[in-house]
């Protein structure tokens, strides 16, 4: 079977357009002849089993490579998405309390980047202390000379309070009650 190579336009985003001639009979097959890497996050206009016809336009919305470090496991993805948030979301991590990630939230996603999950827990450690009670003399008037009334002392109890604060287990500040 004879083909005739049609003339087709790539535009691959970032200012990258290529006219081609193409005996290909559908999008994908175009792309493939064309050397253009697809994934399946990529968005490709129009689809891939569109017919080829003189002049067609075939744009390619590519892809970024993304990794995310959270809970001692990192997760490799391609995203479409502008934020670091957003990708977190399709994802389903969620921070709980203080966590965060480096980078922040609101950072765009470039290509490669790399999404540390931190995961913050404090807890507040109490120590309690005896403190021994001191025998004290206090001089009562109403009582006759040489006489002693001796009531019995208890001890008392110090405590002290320290917050300590551990990212992703890890001990990273301790800080006692003044």
């Amino acid at each position: 079977v004879l083909r005739r190579a049609l003339p087709i336009t790539l535009d691959l985003g970032n200012g990258d357009v290529r006219q081609v001639q193409s005996p290909a009979s559908t999008v994908g097959q175009a792309l493939e002849e064309a050397g253009v890497e697809l994934h399946l996050a990529d968005r490709i206009s129009p689809d891939l089993n569109t017919a080829i016809a003189p002049g067609l336009k075939i744009e390619v919305e590519q892809s970024k490579l993304i990794h995310v470090d959270v809970d001692g496991r990192t997760l490799h993805t391609r995203t479409l998405r502008k934020s670091i948030g957003e990708v977190l979301t399709d994802l389903g991590v969620t921070l709980i309390g203080q966590d965060y990630t480096q980078p922040p939230l609101e950072a765009a996603v470039e290509a490669n980047t790399s999404v540390k999950i931190v995961r913050v827990r404090e807890e507040i450690l109490i120590e309690q202390e005896t403190i021994p009670f001191d025998t004290v003399t206090i001089a009562d008037p109403a009582m006759e000379l040489d006489t002693n009334v001796e009531q019995p002392g208890r001890s008392g109890v110090s405590q002290k309070r320290t917050m300590i604060r551990y990212e992703n287990g890890v001990e990273v500040k301790r800080v006692a009650d003044p």
